[in-house]
């Protein structure tokens, strides 16, 4: 894997979104429509998520760590069949979902996949503090993984839409998604069409209403 993309990934990683890192109830944010707090999920870490009036999840920890394992846990909840959709269109899985309209797809994705060894490589030589923020992340999405299967949250209803089960990620999984999106689809071109033509296939498969809950 060329070096400048690893150095984008560390670098759109360290962008998280809707993150406060602050002693948990040392803002002056409005008051939280639903309130969680979660102490010591990564070590030393104290977290509050809240969601305002339209559910956009807000984030506050003690701690860099606890700031991305709340991303983490909130990205799980919010754009986890999503974010299995991303996995498998890296790992050149979607036709095992959609059928075979998807094989050339898979066959490029497979083609271009980074390999985990130069994603391990890459992640042992980043700098600690990455390292830290991408274990936590995963931790957090795993939580909410967790919750699902356990029936502790409401699951996204696109899994049982696609007839599949939320499954585990891993550190490596989270940087392929990252790696293969910025590498192969968000580069210098986008991928409207290519929206367009899976959405399409959902809706013959799963009709337009599962589809859009997938999609």
């Amino acid at each position: 894997m060329q070096q400048n993309i690893f150095n984008k990934i560390v670098l759109l990683f360290f962008i998280p979104l809707s993150l406060i890192i602050a002693s948990p109830g040392e803002t002056s944010a409005a008051e939280p429509v639903a309130l969680s707090a979660y102490r010591y999920p990564v070590p030393g870490a104290e977290i509050q998520i809240w969601r305002d009036a339209v559910g956009v999840p807000q984030v506050v920890a003690s701690s860099t760590a606890g700031a991305y394992w709340g991303f983490g846990y909130c990205m799980g909840q919010d754009r986890l069949m999503q974010l299995e959709l991303l996995r498998r269109s890296c790992r050149g899985t979607l036709s095992e979902l959609f059928g075979n309209a998807f094989i050339e797809a898979d066959a490029m994705a497979r083609r271009d996949r980074v390999p985990e060894s130069e994603l391990s490589e890459g992640l042992n030589r980043s700098p600690a503090a990455f390292r830290e923020a991408v274990e936590a992340f995963t931790a957090g999405l795993n939580r909410a993984v967790e919750g699902m299967r356990s029936h502790k949250l409401a699951a996204d209803p696109g899994f049982a839409a696609a007839g599949i089960e939320a499954t585990p990620f891993t550190t490596l999984d989270v940087l392929e998604t990252f790696a293969g999106t910025m590498g192969a689809r968000y580069n210098d071109f986008t991928q409207e069409l290519d929206n367009l033509h899976l959405l399409s296939a959902m809706v013959r498969k799963f009709g337009s209403r599962s589809a859009s809950c997938i999609f």
